[in-house]
């Protein structure tokens, strides 16, 4: 009876022995994986043939992405630039076709020019000259004149067509005005497009 008692102690004693010499058989193979695990991934990379194939395909989707980015910006600034034109030589097409409603005694004189007499009874004379259109008033229109285009307007050309001027052919003066523009602008391309008006006087001639 007493030898168990011995025993019983003796564990109660020296509880931690066996839980103790288990931990650290756990903790040292903890240790030794981590090591061979630390081991492998150092040696782990990227070779040079791979690095390079990346690299070639990175340019590759960057030059696309930017030519398509330039090319949008291109085509933005042309469309701007383009209404800006249209923009200003409508206005210049409303100021002639107001004149010639109340004027009188058509001429078509050079190519591209146009005199007549207005509402008040002054020599008005429409021209191109330097790719721009001018007006000018009881004085040559080439030196003399005032420009109406905008300084972002290139215009390639201008006509004046007459029907119905002659006297006694109780028609009333018939003036189309043809012309070409396009945009005046850095960086952009000139795209020359063709506008066309009729107008019709309202007095007869003759």
């Amino acid at each position: 009876m007493k030898l168990k008692v011995f025993k019983v102690l003796k564990f109660v004693k020296y509880p931690m022995r066996f839980p103790f010499n288990f931990q650290l058989s756990r903790f040292a193979e903890a240790s030794t994986r981590r090591a061979t695990f630390n081991s492998r991934a150092s040696r782990a990379g990227f070779t040079l043939v791979e690095l390079m194939v990346s690299v070639a395909l990175f340019s590759i989707v960057m030059s696309i992405a930017v030519g398509g980015f330039v090319r949008t910006i291109r085509t933005q600034r042309q469309i701007v630039a383009l209404l800006g034109a249209n923009s200003n030589v409508s206005l210049v097409l409303e100021q002639m076709a107001r004149e010639f409603r109340t004027g009188e005694n058509f001429v078509a004189g050079a190519p591209g020019t146009l005199t007549f007499v207005n509402a008040r009874g002054e020599s008005i004379t429409y021209c191109l000259d330097s790719e721009t259109v001018k007006r000018s008033i009881n004085s040559p229109c080439g030196s003399g004149g005032q420009k109406i285009t905008a300084d972002n307007v290139v215009v390639s050309y201008l006509a004046f067509s007459l029907i119905g001027n002659g006297p006694g052919d109780l028609y009333p003066p018939r003036v189309t005005v043809s012309v070409g523009i396009g945009p005046r602008e850095a960086g952009v391309d000139t795209v020359i497009f063709n506008l066309q008006t009729t107008v019709s006087a309202r007095k007869l001639d003759g």
